[in-house]
């Protein structure tokens, strides 16, 4: 069953996060991931949300989107990305 990866980026400094946002999808495609949505103007229908960047990937199951985030390269790329701004990421079972 497809799993997804649902992600919620507030960015402070754009030239940080290009580093990671260059990198990831390499490490992210070792594991079966793919981005299928992306919208730096998303429309928040309900609750607080903060301005930013909010994205969503598929993958085979919810077991590669754990192994995807503890690859050792794409901790190091989290690392980099620390100074760019706070990033919320959500595993979620397809259905």
């Amino acid at each position: 069953m497809p799993a997804y990866l649902v992600a919620r980026a507030h960015l402070t400094d754009m030239a940080e996060f290009k580093n990671y946002a260059d990198n990831v999808p390499a490490v992210m495609k070792k594991y079966g991931g793919k981005p299928i949505a992306r919208d730096p103007e998303r429309i928040v229908l309900e609750g607080d949300d903060l301005p930013g960047l909010a994205a969503v990937f598929e993958f085979p199951d919810r077991d590669a989107i754990v192994s995807f985030y503890n690859d050792p390269v794409y901790q190091e790329l989290k690392e980099s990305r620390k100074n760019a701004g706070s990033l919320h990421l959500i595993a979620v079972n397809g259905i």
